[in-house]
This record gives structure tokens, sequence and C-alpha cells, in this order.
């Protein structure tokens, strides 16, 4: 599959060239292509300008309004600083204010088209690493996706849980059985399988070969579909849709450690942040995604998270859940609060609690 994002990226790359080359053509007909070549270099630093107006706001802001600031600069600030630095370089050659406009305008195309295109493009190229695979298996007597067979985890446990904002969700948990290897999860969306199971995951996590799931309950029932290797080592595939959890709904609420907190399920850590308050008294937070110790290609599970408390590393306060609803397009977060009585005392003696 490396392969076959490599060639993308070349062809990607070799599109932007050839852009750029019609690009030049077009201005030095016209006698520009001194003016274009200043605006079209003007085009890496504005860019750069442009991420720096958004993210230093947005960090300095903190807290769960980080998020809602990004999204808002990014609209308003970031296109503000990115094409108005490009007028004013086409304003200092002499270029027309629309000329200048159209170079950051094609310069921002030549980002975006291949990152789009690449989000399109992946079900395609699994699919077609699939088939490459499958043609190259004579020698190795393995074919991928391999046999469909029923799902080797047992779901051990199924639990309903009400969220604020979020409203209730289902948690289940695909216990492993021995020598069972998972290789990929994939979840149907719109008639095709979409892998899930990576780093940012938004549905599930793993903790070894076990599958902890996280899914909103407004939402149609989950059909999956898992890639996995055998005790022979032999490729298979399992496809199942979820069922609803018999269990009565019950609040979604963390345990508060001194260091830390325990959640009462496994929770992908690309959905969790958590918060603490600053010395100047404005709240920061971080993503539960940064607190692990390296980085994975797949999603992993948190279920505690301790911070040791100190007058540096002031002690959690809060803890954010956000979730993706696909159907509606809609990101969802809510935000659990420290009680006022446990928060740690961080003067003198930083392991100390409040009464």
């Amino acid at each position: 599959m490396m392969l076959i994002w490599c060639v993308f990226a070349l062809l990607m790359a070799i599109a932007v060239v050839a852009a750029i080359f019609c690009e030049r053509r077009h201005y030095a007909a016209h006698d520009k292509a001194r003016a274009w070549l200043f605006v079209r270099l003007v085009t890496l630093p504005a860019s750069a300008a442009g991420v720096v107006a958004v993210v230093l706001p947005a960090r300095a802001i903190g807290g769960p309004e980080a998020l809602a600031a990004f999204y808002l600069l990014a609209v308003t600030v970031g296109p503000l600083v990115y094409f108005g630095l490009h007028w004013f370089a086409g304003f200092v050659v002499g270029l027309a204010r629309k000329d200048a406009l159209t170079i950051g305008l094609s310069g921002l195309l030549m980002v975006l088209v291949p990152v789009l295109l690449a989000n399109l493009a992946q079900p395609w190229v699994f699919a077609l690493a699939r088939v490459i695979d499958k043609s190259g298996a004579a020698s190795s007597q393995s074919f991928f996706p391999g046999a469909n067979k029923p799902l080797p985890h047992q779901v051990v446990e199924q639990q309903r849980f009400t969220l604020p904002e979020i409203g209730e969700v289902w948690t289940e948990h695909w216990q492993a059985p021995a020598g069972v290897r998972v290789e990929r999860i994939e979840l149907e969306v719109r008639g095709q399988f979409v892998e899930v199971d990576s780093a940012s995951s938004n549905y599930l996590c793993r903790n070894g070969e076990d599958v902890h799931v996280f899914w909103h309950g407004a939402v149609a029932p989950a059909r999956w579909r898992m890639h996995w290797r055998d005790i022979a080592n032999q490729r298979n595939y399992s496809e199942w849709t979820m069922t609803a959890p018999s269990a009565a709904a019950v609040a979604f609420a963390p345990e508060w450690l001194p260091e830390g907190f325990a959640l009462p399920v496994r929770v992908p850590s690309s959905m969790l942040t958590y918060t603490w308050m600053r010395e100047n008294g404005r709240e920061d937070s971080r993503g539960a995604l940064d607190q692990r110790p390296s980085a994975s290609a797949t999603s992993a599970c948190v279920l505690t998270l301790r911070r040791p408390v100190s007058a540096e590393q002031p002690q959690i306060i809060g803890v954010g859940v956000r979730l993706w609803r696909f159907d509606t397009q809609q990101m969802l977060y809510t935000i659990f609060r420290r009680p006022p009585d446990t928060v740690a005392v961080t003067a003198g003696n930083p392991s100390k609690t409040t009464p």
C-alpha cells in the first residue's frame, strides 16, 4: 500500500509542477513573469503566517473554547492574513490586485486539492492493495483479505452511557482469543468500508488485540469489517452488524484521582482532552493523545490518565470528550469538571488535597 501512496504523491507533485509551469507561461506571455515569481515565492511565508495567526491565538485562549476559536480564526483571520500578504506582494511589484489574489488562490488549491483527492481515494487505494496482494499470494499461499469467517473475538461487555451535550453512547469490548492478530478494522460508510482504527480514530481503540468501541446511540448500529490473522498466520476477515446493548443507560462520570482521572470504560485517546488552570487564572487544555509516550499507527485506549502534580504542572481539573457524528456531520463535545473539594493545593505541598 505504501508503494501506491508513493505513486499517488508523485502524480500529485507532477500535477502541481505542471500547474506552476502553465501559470508562469501565462504571466510571461503578458510580460509579468518577474512579478509572478515574486508573488509566488511569497506563498510559503504567507502560508506560515496564516497558520501562526490561527494557532497562536487559539492556544492562548486554552480550554474547551480553544477548538471553537481555532475554527473561527481558520475561516476569518487565517485567509485574511494569507491573501492580504499576497495582495501586498503584488502591490510591491506592481501586479494587479486581481492577479495577486488569483496567484494566492491557486497556491492554496495546489495544497487542498491533493489532500481532498487523497481522502477520496483512500478506499480505492486499499481495494487496489488487496488486488495486488492477492495476485502475488501464490508464492506465499496467503490471500488478502482471505476467507470470510465468523468474528474470532467475543463481545464480552456492552454498556450504555449518557453524556451531557452528547447523548447516549454504546460501548463494546471485543475480547481476542489467543493467537489472533488484528490487522485492520473498517466501518461501512455509505456503502463503502473505511478504515477506522488509526491513531486518530473516533469510534474505537485497541488494547493489544482487544477492541473497545465508543458509538453514538442515535446513529444506526455500525456494520464492521475486521481483517485478522489466525494462529497459523492465515489472513481472514469478518463482517457483522453490532447490536444495541440491553443494559439500561447510566451516567458517564470520571473518577477523580489526585494525579488525574479514571474513566468507567476505555475510550479512544483521540476523543479525550484534559484541562488545567494556568497561573494567570486561564484554563489550558491538551489532547490525551499527546500524553502517550510514543506514536502508534493504531488507536490507543485511555482508562486511567495520571499526570504528577507540581507547581510547574498543575492538577487536571477537567476532562473533555468529543465525538464525531458522521451521519449529521457534527462534532459533539462535553466536559466534566473536578469537584472543588478534590482540587490539589500546590503551594507548599503539591500532593496535598483539600478536605
